[in-house]
């Protein structure tokens, strides 16, 4: 783990996140914050957040 980078994590996920920037959710860095890096959901919650996908 690298103390120069914050990681966000989605909490409840279908498979437990670790705090690394080369892991299977593969995380994205922020464009706009060096360092910070955004993990993304087995379960797809970022495509509702972001309207990509309706509920059924």
């Amino acid at each position: 783990m690298n103390p120069e980078q914050l990681h966000i994590i989605p909490l409840g996920d279908f498979r437990e996140h670790e705090v690394s920037d080369s892991f299977w959710c593969r995380p994205t860095s922020d464009e706009d914050e060096p360092g910070l890096f955004v993990h993304h959901a087995m379960d797809g919650r970022e495509q509702f957040e972001s309207g990509e996908r309706l509920p059924s």
